[in-house]
């Protein structure tokens, strides 16, 4: 197995962001050792090592919109509910 892992640390607006180009994956933080730490979780998470289900806070947090997704998901069920009518 290759432990080598292709990481481009970039500071950016007072930011950081590390990026692993071979997973294709960044994280961003305000430190460059923040940001190589997070990348470290995401490509955890996508090599299914680490990471956990969010929690309704967690989601809440980074913008999901629990109302604006049951609106969503009950007209995406009645559209295929009369797909037929629809499309004629």
């Amino acid at each position: 197995m290759n432990n080598t892992r292709s990481i481009l640390p970039i500071e950016e607006d007072k930011r950081w962001e590390a990026r692993d180009l071979d997973i294709e994956v960044s994280a961003v933080g305000e430190m460059r050792d923040e940001a190589l730490n997070q990348l470290d979780d995401v490509v955890a998470t996508v090599r299914g090592e680490g990471g956990h289900s969010p929690s309704n806070e967690e989601l809440c947090t980074v913008g999901v919109d629990f109302e604006a997704d049951r609106v969503r998901t009950c007209l995406l069920e009645q559209v295929d509910e009369h797909r037929d009518t629809l499309i004629g």
